[in-house]
């Protein structure tokens, strides 16, 4: 029976550290498999989920490029990932989890900012252009001998 080779396990471990067999005995292995019939978890797995995709998305960006690249997406699923997570690690009351997330957030949110502002400053910047280029007379040396 399972529980059997997991009390084997956890005897062989228990040599290392005298907290294991309180750790993984059968009630936390019970615990355990009634999380997973909790809606919760299914919500938290696909906050990992998500989470998990943002290192997906990044590496297949990065293998196109051929070098280390962030894509904007990257930020956007790491602001999901970590709201979710965030929202999960409340439901549970896991407050390392929820500092962590929180904080995270910040981060995420901040990178998307700094993303379109700098995107907003280009903009400006060929806007400025093109206007001083049609004050010229379409030529971008300025008018005069």
């Amino acid at each position: 029976m399972l529980w059997q080779q997991v009390d084997v396990v956890a005897s062989v471990l228990a040599l290392a550290d005298p907290v294991v067999p309180r750790v993984f005995s059968e009630a936390w292995f019970e615990h355990v498999w009634a999380k997973v019939w909790d809606p919760w978890f299914i919500f938290g797995m696909t906050a990992q989920f998500v989470f998990f995709l943002r290192f997906f998305v990044q590496w297949l960006a990065s293998e196109k490029k051929k070098r280390s690249t962030v894509p904007i997406v990257f930020w956007y699923l790491s602001l999901v990932g970590g709201a979710m997570t965030f929202v999960y690690a409340l439901r549970q009351a896991e407050p390392v989890w929820m500092l962590a997330q929180f904080l995270g957030c910040f981060i995420y949110a901040r990178n998307l900012m700094l993303i379109y502002g700098h995107r907003r400053r280009l903009r400006e910047r060929a806007e400025a252009a093109d206007e001083t280029t049609r004050a010229n007379g379409g030529s971008d040396a300025p008018n005069g001998p």
